[in-house]
């Protein structure tokens, strides 16, 4: 039987023992079906090597983390979604009936952010113009701008500033609506 070569790095199916009894010497020539599975094995563990190493310089540092770790971040990330969108809702839906008053300039009265619960109270309307009490400021409104609240809980409806916040102090510039309880 020839030698045949197995790879073109220079193995010819020889394998070297030490000189024991029962073992091949070297020159002997191993089966075939030895051969074909040490070359099956040896394929295999170099992909394997190779497919490992692969994964560990590829795989983002994130993507290592343990599945329970991912899954209580997601279950995090949910809560925090489902908790903002709960308190949206139930902003939304208790100023809804605002939604058809204007101000003075035509404008809607407020949105979801610019409108704060504020001690509000009509003292005199007069023409044009009325007098209004926010917290311990006195104002003249128009009184296009000045609302009677259907809910019983009194409402600035403010201007917001470049932060999106109402300011700290009602003034005639900040201010686009109120709404007042009947009887204050």
């Amino acid at each position: 039987m020839d030698n045949i070569p197995v790879s073109a790095g220079g193995y010819n199916g020889r394998i070297e023992y030490a000189g024991r009894a029962g073992y091949l010497a070297y020159g002997d020539r191993i089966p075939q079906a030895s051969e074909q599975s040490e070359r099956i094995m040896h394929v295999t563990q170099w992909l394997q090597r190779w497919i490992t190493t692969r994964r560990r310089t590829r795989r983002p540092r994130y993507l290592c983390m343990v599945s329970v770790e991912r899954l209580l971040l997601l279950l995090g990330a949910l809560l925090l979604l489902g908790l903002w969108q709960a308190s949206h809702a139930e902003h939304t839906a208790s100023l809804r009936w605002m939604r058809g008053y204007r101000s003075a300039d035509g404008v809607g009265c407020c949105s979801e952010h610019d409108c704060v619960p504020w001690p509000v109270a009509l003292l005199q309307i007069s023409g044009e113009e009325a007098t209004v009490l926010l917290g311990d400021t006195v104002l003249q409104l128009p009184t296009k701008s000045v609302h009677a609240t259907q809910d019983g809980q009194t409402y600035w409806c403010c201007q917001t500033n470049t932060a999106g916040r109402c300011p700290d102090v009602p003034t005639r510039a900040t201010t686009r609506c109120v709404f007042y309880t009947v009887g204050m």
